[in-house]
């Protein structure tokens, strides 16, 4: 069975800066015919960001492995990692740069797969594309990821731990399946969130939009998205819709909600536990 983690390779293929060379079949990522062999192929300006590469590469068995597992009956697919030593080339050949936003699902893939649900902890939920959605949508509405496919219910906190907050609006926003995975840290290949939301303020004259199907009162809220690192903004910032770069890992945006204080609540809870996620992953004492 192939494993699924062909998207995370083209993920951390694009935060190294990772190319391939035009006119080369064997550069690139793909699967070795029908088998379950994931084969990669990949040029790097950087002996640092090859090396970085390679280390990456090789957590995702671990990373895939820790996942907690939503139905007992189901284990992780064993993943083993074989990578031939980095060798110096020298090319005038053209080189172009391996991006996510290329990723085309086949079959095996976790986006295109039931197996992908194995890995999930959080309950999702697609919703249609409306007047609704688009006032809380973080997502540019002709992204790659949303092609042909709805957007998902994403909550800021967890709707089975604080069951009592799972419906209201300020606790929602919506987003790609891509990107919903990327919040969660369910498909990210460190296992980890790549982003979190930091409300920064709002216009104080509401305006009338539609929550929960209903025409009601909301607030033009301005947002920071905030990304683990420079090279997740990279990676991720192109999915984001219309924004304002504020620094090397933060980018700035407008939503709407009903209560953008209760917005703040949520999203500063979210914030502090992903930020503690990083701490811990990068090793450093909280």
């Amino acid at each position: 069975m192939r494993s699924g983690c062909r998207y995370s390779v083209y993920y951390l293929a694009e935060t190294c800066y990772g190319k391939v060379r035009e006119g080369i079949s064997d550069d690139g990522i793909f699967y070795l015919d029908r088998s379950p062999h994931l084969s990669f192929q990949l040029i790097f300006l950087e002996q640092s960001k090859a090396e970085k590469f390679e280390t990456k590469v090789n957590l995702i068995p671990q990373n895939y492995r820790k996942r907690k597992l939503t139905d007992s009956s189901k284990v992780a697919p064993d993943i083993e990692v074989e990578l031939q030593p980095i060798q110096r080339i020298v090319t005038d050949m053209q080189l172009v740069r391996v991006r996510a936003i290329e990723y085309q699902k086949v079959a095996g893939d976790t986006d295109n797969s039931p197996e992908y649900d194995m890995y999930s902890n959080s309950l999702t939920s697609v919703v249609e594309l409306n007047d609704e959605t688009r006032l809380r949508l973080i997502e540019r509405e002709d992204s790659n990821p949303l092609f042909r496919q709805k957007p998902e219910k994403c909550h800021l906190i967890s709707q089975s731990q604080y069951k009592e907050d799972r419906k209201n609006a300020n606790n929602i926003i919506f987003m790609s399946r891509n990107l919903h995975q990327q919040f969660d840290g369910i498909e990210s290949t460190e296992g980890i969130s790549m982003f979190y939301l930091k409300y920064v303020d709002h216009h104080p004259a509401p305006i009338q939009g539609v929550v929960n199907n209903k025409t009601c009162q909301v607030y033009e809220t301005t947002i920071n998205v905030v990304f683990k690192d420079e090279e997740a903004m990279s990676a991720l910032s192109l999915y984001f819709k219309s924004h304002t770069v504020m620094s090397n890992n933060q980018i700035q945006l407008v939503l709407y909600f009903p209560s953008p204080e209760e917005f703040q609540f949520y999203a500063d809870m979210r914030a502090e536990m992903t930020i503690a996620q990083w701490k811990s992953y990068d090793g450093i004492p909280s």
